[in-house]
């Protein structure tokens, strides 16, 4: 089948050029649940769902309910995490006696979103033709999409970034409290739970497959490559793909069946070729190579017809077994008013609004790891968190690896745009014998060109390249004879100081005036709690 160049590939060629990655081969089922486990962790601290983020009950509310063919169609919202509110479209089989398979459906980008119905993405169709076959299906808004557009599709933003606020981690976690929805619900059985998604609805699909053993089965469509990584905010996060690639994160499904399709259209057109291949050999690790599948069709970017019916046979198939009767779609007529779940009357009040939101997480967040420092198997993993957070390696060098001159020599390394900037240098009671060090950092818009002309692929965020300059200039400090190095820094640069201090051993203190440590109070406690009880 000749491979052809239609729709959004046209716009991704450029990319697939530059970024074609290669498999990394594992021998042993050791070697790749050693990486396996270490990309769980990268995922879930890039993302931000570490901490674990607040969870509340679940408490649907149904605005709308209509019976189709024997199918029941309700309208649900819910919070999934405080002022946060997820709102799908659930359908089930009216007449069922006994509980039921479920399928998770994040929509992906079209252009009418989780109501989109076209020849090439029919959202409801899939639904309803899921829940003909005996099967719950709920499918449910990306943020900033569809009726969920108290948030923006898109925030980046570095101070966010800090605490792992991304909108692919406020997705990824909509999708897990949608887990936890299905598993409610009393008609569903929760030990038979799959998830299917095409383009970002795929992304979605194989990053909730990674961190969640509750997905048991899972179809990402069109997605996965050794190409293109994703072309949204909502699928890419620094930090995420450092040192992996979307098949690699696919695999995290292993031995749990997966099925991937392709098409001659996008940047999955190398599929039989490739892709598939490099999973098999991931599953024959696990003596399971019959539990990993592909489809491919001759079409552009899409979740058509024949593919819906090939991944709905296959969920069938999982879920009970060979000898259940597959009813293919059936024309579908539905008024996509009667899907719409809110309306003038019953939007949530308690809806909160970007900014609100993330202030909310970011108190949160610090709560959580005040009482982690507090325990030293939570120190842990806060330290293993931020080195990956931030992209820094194991910084616990020995002070030995350093040859310090006989007598004893300090030095002051000033971080900021300019050091007469930063208050404490102004203070006259700095001692003589202190050399003092600048090292310039500012930052711009730069970082963002950068990601986009490198399609978001393997990036680090800036605030992440700060902190490895800090730690670097240091080390190159005790390199030259210094026994004692101290930080200090204008406003601007406090958290990046903060960090290097709590991950580097090599820097010794963070020096701030009154006024400086009492603005940065909320960032300060991490450096303070992770040294402090080392010493």
């Amino acid at each position: 089948m000749e491979k052809r160049k239609v729709g959004i590939w046209e716009m991704e060629e450029r990319i697939s050029k530059n970024y074609h990655f290669k498999p990394q081969v594992y021998k042993e089922l050791e070697k790749w649940e050693q990486k396996a486990e270490k990309l769980k962790w990268q995922i879930q601290v890039t993302s931000g769902i570490f901490p674990e983020l607040p969870k509340i009950p679940i408490k649907p509310v149904t605005t709308g309910r209509q019976v189709y063919r024997g199918v029941v169609i309700e309208n649900v919202y819910f919070e999934s995490m405080p002022g946060v509110f997820v709102a799908g479209n659930l359908y089930y089989q009216k007449e069922h006696c006994m509980i039921m398979p479920a399928i998770l459906n994040p929509h992906g980008h079209w252009d009418k979103d989780r109501f989109e119905r076209t020849e090439i993405v029919d959202v409801p169709a899939r639904c309803m033709n899921q829940a003909r076959n005996g099967m719950v299906a709920f499918t449910y808004d990306m943020i900033g999409r569809g009726e969920s557009l108290q948030f923006p599709h898109g925030f980046r933003n570095r101070n966010f970034e800090e605490y792992g606020i991304s909108l692919l981690g406020m997705q990824l976690y909509n999708s897990i409290r949608c887990l936890d929805f299905l598993e409610s619900l009393p008609f569903v059985d929760s030990s038979r739970i799959g998830c299917t998604g095409a383009s970002g609805g795929g992304t979605q699909t194989f990053l909730l497959t990674a961190v969640d053993d509750r997905i048991k089965a899972a179809a990402p469509v069109n997605m996965v490559s050794f190409h293109m990584q994703g072309g949204c905010e909502c699928e890419n996060a620094p930090g995420l793909r450092i040192g992996t690639n979307n098949v690699e994160l696919a695999a995290l499904a292993a031995p749990r069946p997966l099925m991937i399709t392709g098409c001659t259209g996008d940047w999955t057109c190398n599929v039989p070729e490739e892709e598939y291949p490099a999973l098999r050999e991931i599953y024959e690790l696990y003596g399971e190579n019959n539990k990993v599948e592909y489809y491919y069709s001759d079409a552009p970017h899409n979740y058509r017809k024949d593919v819906r019916e090939k991944v709905c046979e296959w969920f069938l198939e999982q879920f009970f077994g060979k000898g259940r009767k597959y009813l293919p779609e059936e024309d579908f007529q539905i008024a996509i008013e009667s899907l719409k779940v809110y309306s003038k009357e019953n939007v949530p009040e308690s809806q909160m609004n970007l900014e609100q939101f993330t202030n909310s997480i970011k108190k949160e967040k610090q709560g959580v790891c005040k009482k982690m420092i507090a325990e030293k198997s939570g120190r842990e993993q806060l330290k293993k968190a931020l080195q990956i957070l931030f992209g820094i390696e194991n910084q616990d060098k020995s002070t030995k690896d350093f040859q310090a001159f006989e007598k004893e020599r300090k030095c002051i390394l000033s971080v900021g745009k300019k050091r007469e900037d930063i208050p404490i240098m102004k203070n006259s009671g700095i001692e003589k014998e202190t050399d003092i060090i600048h090292l310039h950092c500012s930052y711009g818009n730069h970082q963002f060109y950068f990601e986009q002309e490198n399609a978001y692929v393997f990036y680090k965020s800036e605030t992440a390249k700060i902190i490895q300059q800090i730690i670097q200039e240091a080390e190159k400090i005790k390199k030259n004879g210094y026994q004692y190095v101290m930080l200090c820094s204008d406003e601007v640069f406090i958290w990046e100081c903060c960090i290097a201090y709590a991950l580097s051993s090599q820097i010794d203190g963070y020096l701030s005036d009154g006024k400086n440590w009492k603005n940065a109070e909320e960032k300060i406690f991490i450096s303070q709690g992770l040294r402090e009880s080392e010493e």
